[in-house]
């Protein structure tokens, strides 16, 4: 249970609420709601926080309860208002001092698409500071220093907890982020590793091998992209590729769409 929480309330119901919350349990908070006679604001908003994520309308609203920040948040998260949803994620997390799972992914998930990668940085920043480094943390962290340009603090905090990051999307930046700093045997072998993630093809960890293969492949495929009949399982082809001939701009630029195309489709979905 959050401390600042528990200080601010001391209510058990508030406790088992926000504990299914975080478990993600909607349900349940919704059959609590209709065994108890009386709510308290505090509760209500955690109980609109499990609407919102059963689709069902909002009750009794209010601004000034504990959750207001993280119920705005969500909201916005819903309305696909992501630039509002970030910022409101932003103040929940840096001074309820408080995080989720759900609630740090679809933070970090709005400062992407809002491209508030400034927001990330911060946030992870200062949790990291104060102790916490859970996964998604240490991924927000790499996330928000790749795109705010901090390459040196990306490579050392992945060297230092790498093995604990699991999303595709925080590799590929910490493989590019190798790039940019002319590590380009660390951004070779990585992109190899991740390359089945994509494209769904086996792949070999031998580098002699892969440059062989596209060195060969190279004029036939930046043939059929200038023709415009490159196809989308290609266009990862097309970037090792490059990356393989040395051509690390070229490269970073289609992994970077990649990356950008694989967020489109999640947005939409």
């Amino acid at each position: 249970m959050n401390p600042a929480v528990k200080r601010k309330t001391e209510s058990d119901l508030i406790e088992q609420l926000w504990e299914q919350y975080s478990d993600q349990n909607f349900e349940s908070m919704l059959e609590l709601q209709s065994r108890e006679n009386f709510l308290d604001i505090d509760c209500l908003e955690l109980i609109n926080l499990a609407r919102l994520e059963l689709g069902k309308p909002l009750q009794n609203l209010s601004d000034s309860g504990l959750f207001n920040d993280l119920l705005s948040a969500m909201n916005h998260y819903h309305e696909r208002a992501y630039e509002k949803a970030a910022m409101d994620f932003s103040r929940w997390l840096l001074h309820k001092g408080y995080y989720s799972e759900l609630a740090l992914d679809r933070f970090t998930f709005a400062c992407s698409h809002s491209k508030r990668f400034d927001l990330i940085y911060t946030v992870c920043s200062k949790l990291m500071k104060t102790g916490h480094r859970q996964p998604a943390i240490l991924g927000g962290f790499l996330l928000g220093a790749h795109e705010s340009g901090r390459h040196d603090q990306v490579i050392q905090g992945f060297e230092s907890f790498g093995n604990q990051i699991k999303k595709t999307s925080v590799l590929h930046r910490v493989a590019l982020s190798y790039i940019h700093l002319n590590r380009n045997g660390d951004a070779e072998t990585m992109l190899l590793s991740l390359y089945e993630s994509i494209s769904g093809k086996p792949y070999k960890q031998n580098l002699s091998e892969y440059k062989k293969k596209y060195s060969a492949r190279l004029p036939e495929l930046q043939k059929k992209e200038k023709a415009g009949k490159l196809a989308s399982d290609e266009q990862m082809d097309l970037g090792m590729a490059h990356l393989f001939n040395g051509d690390y701009s070229k490269a970073i630029q289609i992994f970077q769409s990649l990356i950008a195309s694989s967020q489109s489709a999640r947005a939409s979905a």
